[in-house]
């Protein structure tokens, strides 16, 4: 069985493989920080990141380096190296 990351985000935990699918091959890797932990992403924008977390937008706020971005803007925001993103999860109850 192969190394991986597992990533805890909003009290979700996911598996990055240690080897990107075949897919990812050409692109290249980066660091963010992600509520707190150093993670490596192959996205360029918030909304693959998104994906390539498996995260739903609908009940999620983002904060990008201090910034709250727009859901809207998501597939138009790009991400870098060593950005600093925060999810904050509405969790409705009584």
């Amino acid at each position: 069985m192969g190394r991986g990351l597992t990533l805890a985000v909003l009290g979700i935990e996911f598996f990055e493989p240690a080897v990107p699918p075949v897919e990812r091959e050409s692109c290249k890797a980066m660091y963010v920080t992600i509520n707190g932990e150093r993670c490596e992403i192959f996205s360029t924008t918030l909304e693959e990141l998104f994906k390539e977390l498996s995260l739903n937008t609908e009940r999620v706020v983002t904060e990008l380096n201090g910034t709250i971005i727009a859901k809207e803007a998501y597939a138009k925001t790009p991400l870098h190296a060593d950005d600093v993103l925060e999810f904050v999860q509405f969790v409705g109850g009584g």
